[in-house]
């Protein structure tokens, strides 16, 4: 495992995670919150959470 070394994904000495989402043109879905949950010792990546609100058309 890599959690105990100091391996980063990008020049500034941090990890990138990322939440992927592809809209359509009739999507539905707004990002209302987005957060980054702290897991150090846990895992070398952090928790991304996203939360998503379907609007009212």
């Amino acid at each position: 495992t890599l959690k105990n070394e100091q391996v980063s994904t990008c020049s500034y000495g941090t990890r990138i995670d990322y939440i992927y989402l592809r809209p359509r043109n009739d999507d539905q879905w707004i990002l209302t919150k987005c957060s980054i949950i702290d897991t150090q010792g846990v895992t070398d990546h952090n928790a991304v959470f996203a939360e998503f609100e379907q609007q009212q058309i």
